[in-house]
């Protein structure tokens, strides 16, 4: 049995089409249980769900508002299901989405199903626009063959996993208001729990999501983030407050402004989020676009900034960052069969990839991320190093014949070296 776990804070309609999108699943209603963690609604949530039937059986929990990490333990403890389904209130299931988790996990006990959240964003303006675009690439992305899956894979609106694994990694941290799902994703990884993308698992996400509430985000953000720092030293170099790539001048003025003048540069932040209708009518969209980068940097180390108040405070912060383990060794001579058997066998969490005795590339040990698996080979190659594997599979006379000309052009192959 399968329990879905569905926390929901004043979106009453919201959570009614869940439900109703959940009557249509292509499994008998006694093979699923659902509970809706009702988080403080002011909104008649709870008479409202009270009053319908459904061919499920549903359980309503009314709590007084603690947060939606909060509510998802306390619909985790009500679960009667082996499995638990996590799924926000603004997921609209298709009609498969039960069974696919299902036959997801008669796989293994040690599988967290990462699911699919197709976005329906009603606004056809430039930060809709963007917002469909973030969230259709992420889902490409996690969807892909040979994905390499990391903590920040796992969000809480539409994931299932065996409810023994659940408790024993302690569920969700109630004390973060933000960030919730990267910090159980880590742990889960941690205790090498096997991200899966559940095939079949489709699911529409009604994102409603405003420029305020996204800038609120973003602070919230740069709060949960320095959090998990100080909680996983590992965690330190891979959460963006720690990257130290270029930044333009007026990133390096607005950062330097929400540590040494926040209030100023709250007021100057609200009159710029002002003049983005006036870009966008305008349409100067890439001056459009400039400004709200510039937004969501500076109110992410506004969050930062509110927590650690001084840069001294960051710098000592990322003074604890923990190296990762050292590159295994893994030679592409052989072939990418024998490679990918290697990385099967050992599952490193870093790479030297190399034919012979030439470096093709370092895979890094990303903090947070699945170790590494024979399915991550190709994609790696082909993504991330793929003009530097041609030119020394060139010179090892080790390249796909079809692959030879583009050889050619970079490293001047000579024509007798084809074969």
């Amino acid at each position: 049995m399968l329990t879905v776990v569905v926390p929901t804070h004043n979106r009453r309609e919201a959570v009614l089409r869940l439900l109703d999108a959940l009557t249509r699943q292509d499994v008998p209603p006694s093979t699923f249980q659902v509970v809706v963690a009702v988080d403080g609604s002011t909104d008649d949530t709870t008479q409202a769900l009270q009053q319908r039937a459904y061919p499920f059986c549903l359980d309503v929990l009314d709590r007084p508002s603690q947060g939606p990490a909060a509510a998802r333990n306390e619909g985790a403890r009500r679960a009667a299901g082996r499995i638990l389904l996590f799924l926000d209130d603004d997921v609209q299931p298709d009609a498969h989405l039960v069974s696919a988790h299902l036959a997801l996990h008669a796989e293994s006990t040690n599988i967290i199903g990462i699911g699919l959240l197709t976005p329906v964003v009603e606004t056809e303006s430039l930060f809709g626009r963007i917002l469909r675009y973030w969230w259709t690439m992420m889902q490409e992305s996690i969807s892909g063959p040979g994905h390499r899956f990391s903590f920040k894979d796992l969000l809480s609106g539409h994931f299932s996993i065996e409810r023994t694994r659940f408790d024993e990694l302690g569920g969700f941290d109630a004390t973060l208001r933000c960030h919730e799902d990267y910090e159980f994703g880590f742990r889960a990884l941690q205790a090498g729990m096997d991200f899966r993308f559940a095939a079949g698992t489709d699911a529409f996400h009604h994102d409603d999501s405003t420029m305020d509430k996204a800038l609120r985000r973003k602070f919230e953000e740069g709060v949960a983030d320095v959090a998990l720092g100080r909680r996983y030293p590992a965690l330190v170099d891979g959460l963006p407050f720690a990257w130290q790539g270029r930044t333009s001048r007026k990133e390096r003025v607005a950062r330097k402004v929400a540590w040494s003048a926040p209030r100023l540069g709250d007021v100057l932040a609200w009159i710029m989020q002002r003049a983005l209708p006036v870009f966008e009518a305008a349409s100067l969209r890439f001056r459009w676009r400039a400004v709200l980068e510039l937004l969501l940097d500076y109110w992410y180390w506004r969050g930062v900034a509110a927590v650690l108040h001084r840069p001294d405070e960051l710098r000592a912060l990322l003074a604890t960052a923990t190296p990762g383990p050292a590159p295994m060794t893994v030679d592409l001579a052989s072939g990418f069969v024998a490679a990918e058997a290697v990385l099967d066998a050992h599952r490193p969490a870093a790479a030297h990839l190399v034919i012979g005795e030439d470096l093709v590339a370092t895979v890094p040990a990303y903090a947070g991320y699945e170790r590494l698996r024979g399915a991550h080979l190709r994609p790696l190659l082909a993504r991330w190093c793929d003009l530097s594997y041609l030119a020394v599979a060139a010179r090892h006379g080790r390249i796909p014949e079809a692959l030879v000309p583009l050889a050619r052009r970079f490293e001047g192959l000579p024509r007798g070296q084809e074969e």
